[in-house]
């Protein structure tokens, strides 16, 4: 029988079955009927109700002797529209390091987050130069990206 959602998940060398397709359609009708909505507003003072897209996850940075700075690149995949520029927060998680200051770019140096992804860039300072390791300790930067995906909207 076909619910609005259900989870199910398939077992290696499992015969999947018309009915298991229904109820995975309509898992993903529900979804994109139950999806936020959100209002975006476009770089021209454009306002879009669109459906809302939240990913999180987390970069590692690990120790250095060479810098006092680290760039990582994280990549969003397909999960925002071309046109978003994603509005993205991070937060640092650290055991022992202190003043870890973090900024967030666009990829390959723009300014922006956009579709693509974003690069964090961390700084830790106050080493010396008698100091062995400029980032003594690894961290991790936890990040969450807030934008729009739909698929029934015009480009800004």
């Amino acid at each position: 029988m076909i619910t609005p959602f259900r989870a199910f998940r398939f077992k290696t060398g499992e015969v999947i079955t018309k009915d298991d397709m229904d109820q995975a359609q309509a898992n993903l009708q529900w979804l994109q009927d139950n999806t936020p909505r959100g209002r975006f507003y476009g770089a021209a003072g454009k306002v879009m109700d669109v459906k809302t897209v939240v990913i999180c996850g987390r970069v590692g940075i690990g120790k250095s002797t060479k810098d006092t700075t680290a760039r990582r690149t994280v990549n969003f995949g397909k999960a925002f529209h071309p046109s978003c520029n994603p509005n993205v927060t991070t937060g640092v998680v650290s055991d022992g390091t202190k003043e870890i200051f973090c900024t967030v770019n666009g990829p390959g140096g723009r300014l922006l987050p956009d579709a693509s992804g974003f690069d964090v860039v961390v700084n830790v300072p106050g080493a010396t130069k008698k100091d062995k390791w400029k980032i003594k300790k690894p961290f991790y930067v936890y990040w969450q990206a807030y934008g729009f995906r739909a698929d029934d909207m015009n480009d800004f």
